[in-house]
């Protein structure tokens, strides 16, 4: 291999001989760069030989005389390209410094988004997506992010959310035979790519999240046909503030994972990246997954009976126990593993139900063999095992029938908003109702709780895991809620039903310093009302457990926040309480 260190890095976006392109220049050589690949490299996703970045004296990309084939290499002092045209040639081994790597980087991928957006004409046009121009400009902060993890402070950091979803069935029937196919998005930026029947080891996946529940790190692989779009996972800790302690300095870190999103050849766009919140993104991947086999996707009406598509391995209840994992549910929840415990590692699942009414009188439906659940005037529920021929399990759920007939009587149709319903004091009943349906029935069956379609806000989300935390999840989310309202009534519901009150890295106490309205316009005496109210829940969630710094941050960001929203007692009330402890 021929090496060349310090090499001339000569990368610009700017027009030869009519062609506005990113080019790279070697050995008076000019090569027409795609941007996609290049910013892909740098995330380490071009390792696999065949995946083209440079085009020698391309007149355009469609019509290219000579690919490159180049890997990208990041060792944390300079980048490295390693280019070859052909197997049998000697590799070409590039190094560049990667402060300047970057600042080019960007400034060329600057030059052609700016011309995307003003409609400009480049090499790519027909080639590449003005999308994906658009995403890799976005993530060009975070990217530089990435390679400074020690350094970040959580002022740099924008936390973001992952999403994992599969499209619903359009018009009872699928397009596809025996691909999933699935999103990946992080905010505004996503990948549409398929899950293949026959190339991928969903017990690897499983492992791999829970690895992160331990390790803090996971690589999970979705395989299109051979090729995975691949999903890394790491956490990254951020400094969040540093104070004087005594004789030294005490530091307080926010934890978050990295996410990094590598396409498969078949997407031919550019990765997304992001900074999200751990147990959020470690849930929505473990809940996406397992709801491919609460849907059944694998199965296919036209294919399913076809002698010459043997389809998938397993059905979707043998998928959905590759994915199912008791040590996933805890660690999303916040349950704890007490010391020397034994640790429920699998759990077999053999029925699967949903709790979704409609206008059938259906309670619940299993997966993939449209079993129902019927109740009776007596909250008599019972589980069937295919269409009333096999009774599954009989339990006693009192308030069922009463909260189905609610929804049956006051709905009004299929663009109903529900009527006169409380919506969400009806799904708070449902959830309690799911959750006292899973105590009472035996532990192989799983139950999830789905929205009705006529819910029209609620239509398209996702349904609910009924697991140990689901509904001390939900609670401390109406706990947070409730502080932001000021609600005392709502705030001793939350924690009458276990919500705790320094959960969500003490989310309700941060509500509470907070108000609904703005507080400009108050006069001095409303402001004062407003902090006497505050200052007086305050004092009642201290006797309930609440944590003045429960934060991983501290305290820093709360007295912030009472100077933001002016909440002077609370202020004085926290100085108080930590001048007491020393």
């Amino acid at each position: 291999m021929k090496e060349v260190k310090d090499a001339v890095f000569a990368l610009e976006y700017k027009a030869i001989n009519g062609i506005t392109a990113i080019w790279f220049d070697l050995a008076n050589l000019h090569f027409i760069v795609d941007p996609c690949m290049l910013y892909n490299g740098m995330l380490g996703s071009n390792d696999i030989i065949g995946t083209a970045l440079l085009y020698l004296n391309a007149e355009h990309l469609s019509n290219r005389k000579t690919s490159y084939y180049v890997k990208q290499e990041f060792n944390g002092d300079f980048f490295s390209w390693t280019l070859n045209q052909l197997l049998c040639e000697p590799e070409i081994r590039l190094n560049f410094g990667y402060k300047e790597y970057l600042q080019k980087t960007e400034e060329s991928i600057l030059g052609l988004y700016n011309d995307i957006v003003n409609n400009k004409p480049t090499a790519y046009d027909g080639i590449i997506k003005p999308a994906e121009i658009k995403k890799i400009y976005e993530q060009l902060k975070t990217l530089k992010l990435f390679f400074m993890p020690k350094r970040l402070r959580s002022s740099e950091v924008t936390e973001e959310k992952l999403s994992f979803d599969c499209p619903a069935k359009e018009n009872g029937k699928r397009e596809w035979s025996l691909d999933i196919p699935y999103s990946l998005k992080i905010g505004n930026r996503e990948i549409f790519s398929h899950i293949s029947d026959w190339t991928n080891d969903m017990d690897y996946v499983r492992y791999q999240l829970e690895s992160y529940c331990y390790c803090r790190k996971a690589q999970i692989k979705l395989h299109f046909e051979d090729e995975p779009t691949i999903i890394n996972l790491e956490k990254i800790s951020t400094l969040a503030s540093a104070e004087s302690v005594g004789t030294g300095t005490s530091y307080n870190y926010d934890d978050f994972v990295k996410v990094t999103i590598q396409p498969n050849s078949f997407v031919k766009g550019s990765a997304v990246t992001g900074i999200c919140n751990e147990k959020e993104t470690v849930k929505e991947l473990y809940l996406g997954l397992l709801n491919i086999g609460r849907e059944g996707y694998p199965f296919d009406e036209n294919n399913y009976h076809n002698n010459y598509h043997n389809g998938w391995d397993y059905d979707a209840i043998v998928f959905y126990n590759h994915i199912k994992s008791p040590i996933i549910e805890r660690y999303v929840s916040g349950i704890e593993d007490k010391y020397n415990s034994i640790v429920e590692r699998q759990r077999i699942i053999h029925y699967v139900f949903t709790i979704s009414p409609d206008y059938t009188h259906v309670l619940g439906q299993m997966t993939g063999q449209s079993a129902v659940v019927g109740v009776l005037s007596d909250d008599t529920v019972t589980l069937y095992k295919d269409d009333y021929d096999d009774e599954l399990c009989s339990v006693k759920l009192p308030g069922a029938y009463d909260w189905l007939e609610e929804f049956k009587c006051k709905s009004d149709g299929v663009k109903s908003t529900m009527g006169t319903i409380d919506t969400e004091e009806w799904h708070l009943r449902g959830l309690i109702l799911a959750k006292e349906l899973k105590k009472k029935i035996p532990e192989d069956i799983d139950v999830w709780y789905g929205y009705p379609f006529e819910d029209v806000e609620h239509r398209d989300s996702r349904p609910i895991l009924i697991t140990e935390g689901t509904l001390k999840e939900y609670f401390e989310e109406e706990l947070a809620k409730a502080c932001l309202k000021k609600d005392k009534d709502i705030i001793d519901y939350c924690l009458y039903m276990d919500a705790d009150i320094n959960a969500g890295d003490g989310s309700a106490f941060k509500h509470l310093i907070a108000s609904e309205n703005s507080i400009e316009s108050l006069s001095d005496e409303e402001l004062k009302s407003i902090n006497n109210q505050k200052l007086e829940l305050f004092e009642y969630l201290l006797t309930k457990g609440l944590t003045v710094n429960a934060g991983q941050a501290g305290i820093d960001p709360v007295l912030k926040l009472c100077k933001i929203w002016k909440c002077d007692l609370i202020e004085q009330r926290i100085h108080e309480i930590l001048d007491n402890r020393y």
